[in-house]
């Protein structure tokens, strides 16, 4: 995971704290869901490279003491969007190829 400097340690740890400290409590904030959502997220960070963008945005926020629920917002929608970390290919779940288009061309039978 790099330096205990690094955004990336920073934010992973920061991440551990925040859900140790949520334990078994849920509320309006902090659903079995969004729970999910974060350790899905711990978990991109921990197994792959952030992007340098996202690493960016990180040490900005971390810089400025950003609070907890800002911190996990900014982190799930850099997920969603596919910015925060480089998943390759291969490490995806494989999904079915399926025709997005399909044009039916036919030889008339007219020659120029």
């Amino acid at each position: 995971m790099g330096s205990p400097r690094a955004a990336r340690f920073k934010t992973y740890e920061r991440l551990k704290t925040i859900l140790d400290r949520q334990g078994d409590k849920r509320d309006l904030f902090f659903t079995d869901q969004r729970i999910t959502d974060i350790r899905a997220a711990m978990q991109d960070i921990y197994d792959h490279p952030l992007f340098q963008s996202a690493t960016d945005i990180l040490n900005r926020h971390l810089r400025i003491s950003v609070n907890d629920q800002d911190l996990v917002d900014l982190l799930l929608d850099l997920r969603s969007n596919a910015r925060l970390a480089m998943i390759q290919a291969q490490d995806r779940p494989h999904q079915p190829m399926r025709i997005i288009c399909s044009m039916g061309l036919t030889n008339t039978g007219a020659q120029p």
